[in-house]
């Protein structure tokens, strides 16, 4: 069975690359020099196409990850 922690980890790191600092939202692939230099340290190459994968990969994180949490709760709903 092959090894995929380097890629789950990746995925997760690609994932959290839109942290929230001081209640700040922030994107660390927004900038394109950062975002080479972030896809370089990941072991990238950090070419516009790549960078262009990251982020519609991202984004489907994103989207499963919503779909896949609860729905929040209220108040109300903690009523009998």
């Amino acid at each position: 069975m092959a090894d995929t922690a380097p890629d789950e980890g990746f995925l997760l790191a690609v994932l959290n690359s839109t942290p929230v600092v001081d209640g700040v939202p922030t994107d660390e692939l927004a900038d394109t020099a950062r975002a080479r230099a972030w896809l370089a340290a990941a072991g990238g190459v950090g070419t516009e196409a790549e960078l262009r994968h990251v982020l519609r990969a991202r984004q489907t994180l994103r989207r499963s990850r919503a779909a896949s949490s609860p729905p929040p709760c209220s108040p109300r709903s903690w009523r009998a």
